[in-house]
């Protein structure tokens, strides 16, 4: 492809002030990377991502599972964008990911601790790996009977104090403070979750809207999942079974 008329990234910098003001999401897409080419042949080729689908948070949030597609087209330099709101659904394993939240409680250390004591026998790499194995399995155990749910405590502890605000239950003064200092810390943890899975940069955005960061977490688990190869032959591949191939016989290729 020809590179000559590559843009510098100052020449977008307004356009990308403008979208980060609107908090606009990009979709991202599934198929062929490009979306526009030149139709020229050898050095004169250009081949340029310039057409994308962008979104509110609160879009993202209400179809969630939505997915934009690149389709080849007749007659036309551009790709035709197809916005998909229903696609079918693909099941994989769950990725394991450590959560920012564990580290701030003192049982984590000892979690670990007694995970890393498991015991394998194996090569030293194996050995290694079940370790790893094992520790994960712990905090995930451990997670699940500390009670980390955050949005959980939130809806329990706004349903009691509304119990109190309408006359339905009555507490002492003191017990109040104690339920709203709860609800804050809660505000907190559901907070400082939803930053550490978006990946999003909180100081430049200056915004506590958690629905942004929900529909972040969202748009990337979409942008992790492969829906397409390009195969060694050069056409593209969305058919499960044979991108799966495509990678096998890659790697046993490598050795």
């Amino acid at each position: 492809m020809n590179m000559s008329n590559r843009r510098e990234a100052w020449s977008l910098l307004v356009f990308r002030q403008f979208v980060t003001k609107l908090g606009a999401i990009d979709m991202g897409f599934s198929g062929y990377p490009f979306t526009w080419i030149n139709r020229r042949y050898g050095d004169g080729l250009i081949k340029e991502r310039l057409d994308r689908v962008l979104v509110s948070p609160n879009w993202r949030l209400r179809y969630d599972r939505a997915v934009v597609r690149h389709l080849a087209t007749v007659g036309s330099d551009h790709a035709a964008l197809l916005l998909d709101t229903d696609p079918p659904v693909a099941k994989g394993l769950r990725q394991f990911r450590f959560d920012s939240r564990w580290y701030k409680d003192p049982d984590t250390h000892e979690v670990v601790r007694q995970g890393w004591k498991s015991i394998a026998r194996g090569s030293k790499i194996f050995e290694v790996f079940h370790k790893i194995k094992s520790c994960r399995q712990n905090l995930r155990s451990w997670s699940k009977q500390k009670g980390f749910n955050a949005r959980r405590k939130i809806n329990e502890l706004q349903e009691r104090l509304e119990l109190i605000r309408t006359g339905q239950c009555i507490v002492e003064p003191s017990r109040v403070c104690e339920l709203e200092k709860e609800l804050s810390d809660a505000w907190i943890q559901e907070d400082a979750f939803w930053r550490q899975k978006s990946r999003a940069d909180w100081m430049a955005l200056r915004d506590r809207n958690t629905s942004f960061f929900h529909a972040k977490v969202n748009q990337r688990q979409k942008r992790n999942r492969i829906t397409g190869i390009q195969m060694v032959n050069g056409t593209w591949c969305e058919e499960p079974n044979g991108i799966a191939q495509e990678f096998v016989d890659y790697f046993q290729n490598l050795f």
